[in-house]
């Protein structure tokens, strides 16, 4: 980012990453395969059991979506936090 600025004495800290897990699933508790979920600047893709695993999140606070055709696009929000895992089950 162009507007950060560095600390004089040259000491900062380096933000940790997570990882943000979870099982997309239809309003009636049914996987939902394939489906493309996106957090930060990651992205994974559930698998045939709807669930998902995606690493090196930057730790924070996020917003997270996901997309798949034919159903509505799924937005919240999530904290990340360093070296836990979070769960998420969207539907």
């Amino acid at each position: 980012d162009p507007n950060d600025v560095c600390p004089p004495s040259g000491n900062g800290s380096i933000i940790g990453t997570g990882t943000l897990q979870g099982n997309v699933t239809d309003t009636s508790g049914n996987p939902i395969n394939f489906t493309i979920i996106h957090v930060v600047d990651q992205s994974g893709v559930s698998d045939t059991l709807g669930f998902y695993n995606i690493t090196n999140v930057r730790g924070g606070n996020h917003s997270i979506f996901a997309v798949k055709e034919g159903y509505d696009v799924y937005y919240n929000n999530v904290t990340i936090i360093e070296n836990i895992p979070t769960h998420i089950i969207s539907s």
